[in-house]
């Protein structure tokens, strides 16, 4: 019922993030929730807050519901203006950009290594970065503190920014240890006065992610949203701070391979005349290296020396090598 004179600050926040996957499309859901503070025309300061639901779909050839899906959500190009005071409403435009990653887990037969049994080969290698492994892991921080702060006393809180920033990290097997710091602004009333005031409160905290999944050659990387605030002022003139931090990280682990490139074929490789050696096994010694030093197979090694399992030679162990 308020005649708006002025809009004075708007806050929005993308709140309830969801996606579902279906075949070659993605479909995202969230809340978009308005908070938007005015002036009358009589100078009174008050809020308005509005939840408008979002939704849109994602054309993506060939996803399907076993690939793994993130998104991300920027707010661009947001436009508040009042109407027509008569209507005592506000028009709100804001375009949200999407941005969706998916990953399909798979398995790939890669040559990385090759002899020939006849001919001397040469090949080129070049090193490839694949991830094995990745995980998201949602984690909420919960600040619950007391402040007392002497310019606001009882005056009335119009508004509190939250601002959380992470300072540094540090991985471990098991756990992430996180350093950062939460810039808390106040917007209140100036007492016996009709003017608004700000004053900026600086709350650090210190928080640990754990799971199995963690090591310290993990590629992390994390994303923190305000999930919850809530502040009430007490008798006694302090200002009781409840804040919830949600942590969202992306556990990667990476591997380094290196992948035959080229191949080359130089002359014919010189045959002994023996058909059979005899080979004591060496630490770090596997059937595949020794049939290629040999120019033997693995099948053909494992059958003469009657091996249960060729993936486990032992240091000293006699094997026959057929030629």
């Amino acid at each position: 019922m308020d005649n708006l004179s002025e809009i004075m600050n708007v806050e929005i926040l993308l709140a309830n993030k969801e996606n579902k996957i279906s075949y070659n499309k993605i479909l995202t859901k969230a809340d978009a929730v308005f908070k938007i503070m005015y002036m009358t025309d009589d100078s009174r300061i008050n809020t308005v807050n509005a939840t408008i639901p979002v939704m849109g779909f994602i054309d993506m050839q060939d996803v399907n519901e076993d690939n793994i899906c993130d998104v991300s959500y920027e707010l661009k190009n947001i436009v508040v203006k009042p109407n027509n005071v008569e209507e005592h409403s506000v028009h709100v435009e804001a375009e949200i950009e999407i941005f969706c990653f998916v990953y399909k887990k798979q398995e790939i037969n890669m040559i990385q290594d090759m002899y020939s049994k006849t001919m001397e080969l040469t090949y080129n290698q070049k090193s490839v970065k694949v991830i094995k492994e990745k995980e998201e892991i949602n984690e909420i921080f919960n600040l619950r503190k007391q402040e007392r702060i002497e310019e606001i006393r009882q005056n009335k809180i119009y508004d509190v920014e939250v601002r959380p920033t992470i300072i540094s990290n540090q991985v471990e097997d098991g756990k992430v240890v996180y350093q950062g710091e939460i810039n808390l602004v106040f917007v209140y009333a100036e007492e016996n006065t009709s003017r608004i005031n700000v004053k900026t409160l600086v709350e650090p905290f210190d928080f640990t992610v754990t799971s199995q999944s963690i090591t310290k050659r993990s590629k992390i990387e994390t994303s923190v949203e305000m999930s919850k605030k809530d502040f009430v002022l007490m008798p006694d003139n302090s200002i009781d701070i409840k804040t919830d931090l949600n942590f969202k990280l992306n556990v990667i682990k990476e591997c380094e391979i290196k992948l035959i490139e080229s191949v080359n074929e130089t002359e014919t490789k010189n045959k002994e005349s023996f058909s059979i050696i005899i080979y004591y096994a060496k630490v770090g010694d596997t059937l595949w290296n020794i049939a290629k030093r040999f120019g033997s197979t693995v099948d053909e090694i494992v059958k003469v020396n009657s091996i249960e399992n060729p993936d486990l030679i032992m240091p000293g162990e006699q094997l026959f090598i057929p030629r």
